[in-house]
C-alpha cells in the first residue's frame, strides 16, 4: 500500500492533500513535508541512524530521526512516531525550532527533543535505518574529521541548533596566553603565509 502525504507550498500550507508519496515529485511548486528530530540522551549525546541502503536520498549516511508526514499527520506527531519507528525511544520534551525549505527540496520541520534509554534496533527494519546508536559531539567530529562515515546536509547545524536549544551555549575554548607572536598564529595562516 502506497504511504500518503499532503504537499504544501513554500509557506508551509498544504496544496496537495492525499497525494501517493511515489508521486509527490510530479507537482511542481509543492513540497514533501518531512520532519528532522534532533535527540539527545541525558548526557548531551546524540542519538544518531545510519540511513539504510534503500533510501532514495542519501543512503548510507548518517542522520538524525528524519522521515515524511504522513497525510492527516502534523509535523509533531510525525517526529514522535518516525522516532519509535527508528530507535524504538518515546521522545520527551520535544520542540520545533524551526521549518522551511532545506537542501534537498523538502519541507522541513527541525525539532529537538530528550531521550532516554537504548535505541532498540530490533524495531528497526534494515532497509530505511542501518545502524543507531549514541555519539557524543566529540566523537561526532572526530568521525567527520577521520572521514570514517559522512553526513546528511545541513547534520551538524542541526544539531548545533538543538544542542544549543536544550543544553544551552556551548562554552569558548579555552583562550592561550603566550608572548611569542609565532604562538598567535594559526597554523593554517603559517601555511598560507610561507606559500607566499
Amino acid at each position: 500500500m502506497t504511504e500518503l502525504v499532503d504537499l504544501v507550498d513554500a509557506a508551509g500550507t498544504v496544496v496537495r492533500p492525499g497525494v501517493a508519496r511515489d508521486d509527490q515529485e510530479r507537482h511542481d511548486g509543492a513540497y514533501l513535508q518531512i520532519i528532522v528530530a534532533v535527540l539527545l540522551d541525558g548526557s548531551g549525546r546524540a542519538l544518531v541512524n545510519q540511513r539504510g541502503p534503500g533510501k532514495m536520498i542519501a543512503p548510507g549516511r548518517f542522520n538524525h530521526v528524519c522521515g515524511a508526514v504522513r497525510s492527516g499527520e502534523d509535523p509533531e506527531q510525525a517526529a514522535l512516531r518516525e522516532a519509535v519507528e527508528e530507535t524504538g525511544l518515546a521522545v520527551e520534551r520535544l520542540t520545533l525550532l524551526r521549518h522551511g525549505i532545506n537542501s534537498y527540496g523538502r519541507y522541513c520541520y527541525l525539532y529537538a527533543g530528550l531521550v532516554d534509554g537504548e535505541p532498540d534496533a530490533s524495531r528497526t527494519r534494515p532497509a530505511e535505518v542501518g545502524w543507531v546508536g549514541y555519539l557524543s559531539a566529540e566523537e561526532l567530529a572526530q568521525v567527520r574529521r577521520q572521514g570514517q562515515a559522512s553526513f546528511v546536509d545541513d547534520f551538524f547545524e542541526d544539531m548545533a541548533a538543538a544542542r544549543a536549544h536544550l543544553l544551552g551555549p556551548e562554552p569558548a575554548p579555552p583562550v592561550r596566553h603566550s608572548s611569542a607572536a609565532v604562538d598567535r598564529v594559526a597554523p593554517w595562516q603559517t601555511e598560507a603565509a610561507d606559500r607566499t
